[in-house]
Order: C-alpha cells, then structure tokens, then sequence
C-alpha cells in the first residue's frame, strides 16, 4: 500500500517535472526574440532620418511581441503533448461530458414525446331543462 502510494508520487513528479521542463522551452522559444529585438532597439541610434531602419525595428518589435502572447495561449497544447493525465483529462471535458449531454438531451426528448400523449377528453352529456323540451 504504502509502495503504490509512493509510486503513484513518483509519476505525479514526474509529471510536473516534465511540464515546467516543457513550459521553460516554451517560454525561452518565445521570449527570446522579443527579448533580442527589444534590447536592439535601446542600443541603436534613433535617427529622425533613417525612417526605414525605424519601421523594420518597429514590424521586428510587433512581430516578436505577438510571439511573445503566444506563450500565454500555448500552454494548453504544451501539456496536450507533455502530459497523458491531461489528455485524458481533456478528452474527459471535452469529448465524453458534452457526448453525454447531448445523448441525455436526445434520450429526453424521445421519451417525452412517447410518455406525453394526448388523449381525448370524453365528454359526459349532460341536459338541461331547456334542451330536453
């Protein structure tokens, strides 16, 4: 028991060890150029009349910079591929809980229409005094 609860610890270690490893990568593949880019644009001259040495800066600066906010959207595919407990863990939410949902909802509106049919009313007659004469 106590075996199996320490290597269940272990992968879970694991795990994370390869999801920081993994997240690191990431963001050195990302930030990096930013990085790079920015500390160019400090270091050089900002010369009024070398306009198009500017607008490379500039189109070099807003590129590496979107790369840069990718690093935030990517993490959820960086621990696709990383980790399997997420995997499952995705195709649990993803996948098996709507696939549900929607069968229940289909299962519901099929044995509610078959449970819930009119019938028609039978009509007691009843006479008054004034119909009867």
């Amino acid at each position: 028991m106590i075996i199996e609860e320490l290597l269940f610890r272990r992968r879970l270690d694991r795990q994370m060890t390869a999801m920081t490893l993994a997240r690191v990568i990431v963001l050195i593949i990302c930030g990096l150029p930013f990085i790079c880019i920015s500390l160019y644009q400090l270091n050089v001259n900002n010369n009024v009349n070398n306009y198009m040495e500017l607008a490379i800066v500039s189109l070099l600066l807003s590129i590496t910079a979107s790369l840069m906010h990718t690093n935030f959207v990517i993490n959820f595919y960086v621990f696709l591929m990383v980790l399997s407990r997420f995997r499952r863990q995705a195709k649990n939410v993803l996948i098996k809980k709507p696939w549900r949902l929607i069968k229940s909802l289909c299962n519901k509106t099929s044995t509610n229409i078959s449970r819930n049919k009119v019938s028609p009313e039978i009509a007691q007659q009843s006479f008054s005094a004034n119909e009867l004469e």
